[in-house]
Formats: structure tokens, sequence, C-alpha cells
């Protein structure tokens, strides 16, 4: 168990768009069929992103306003609607001083996920100069 006030947590808005990318690779023992189980989730990885939103080199989406609309117009989310073995990706917001964004990608294995980390897809999104200090981290479905 945790010790009193070491947990941390954030409230982050999910931003629209993010249904594009729900319910897509099949889990491989279910088949979809029933309820997700252990052996569905054996291999199944999390990448988890964050970065600092910076609105002034992007004309396009000078503000959150422009960016919400972006999400939620469907421009981003179809990007990552068709990655081999991506189950769901969320994209959050937090929108204070720090402006900090965070995605949540679930793969069904970790081979999908280092799959996609080769593509050309997850090297622009490192590039991206709206995304500063850009961090990322692979867990373990436990």
């Amino acid at each position: 168990m945790a010790a009193p006030g070491t947990i941390k947590f954030a409230i982050n808005e999910n931003l629209g768009g993010g249904e594009l990318t729900h319910e897509r690779a099949m889990w491989p023992h279910s088949k979809d069929k029933g309820p997700v189980n252990r052996k569905d989730i054996q291999d199944a990885w999390i990448l988890q992103t964050r970065y600092e939103m910076d609105f002034t080199c992007d004309p396009d989406m000078p503000n959150v306003d422009c960016m919400r609309k972006r999400f939620l117009t469907g421009g981003t989310g179809k990007m990552f609607a068709d990655i081999p073995g991506l189950r769901c990706k969320d994209f959050t917001y937090i929108d204070d001083k720090d402006q900090v964004g965070r995605s949540f990608y679930v793969f069904t294995s970790r081979k999908c996920m280092d799959d996609f980390m080769q593509t050309p897809l997850w090297k622009m999104c490192q590039k991206m100069p709206t995304l500063k200090n850009l961090t990322y981290r692979c867990m373990e479905v436990l």
C-alpha cells in the first residue's frame, strides 16, 4: 500500500476525436466475443506520453480552443485509427499554466507497441513543434 500523501493525480480533459481510436484492434483471445480476460491482456502494453503544448508555433492552432476544435473534427484521431494492435488511444489535456497534454495508447501486445514506435507517425509526433518536452514511458498491463 502506498504511504499517505505519496499518491499524485491529475484530472485530464479527454479531447474529442479519441472515440475514433477506441475498440480498434481485436483482443487476441476473446476475439471481442465476450468479456476481456487475463489471456487477452497477458501481453498488453500501455504507451503514455506527456508534453507541453506550444500554441505560438502553429498559426492554425493559436490557442486551446482551436486545438479542441481540431480534435473534435476528427482530423487528429483519424491518423491513429488503423495502427495494428492499437486497442485504443486517448488524447487528454490539462488547461492550466503548464498546458500539459497526454496520450494514452493501449496495445494488444508489446510487439505491436514496439512496431508502432518505429513508424513515421510516431517519429512525426516526436518532432511536432507544438509538442514541447515530449516524454514517454512504456508500461506492462498487469
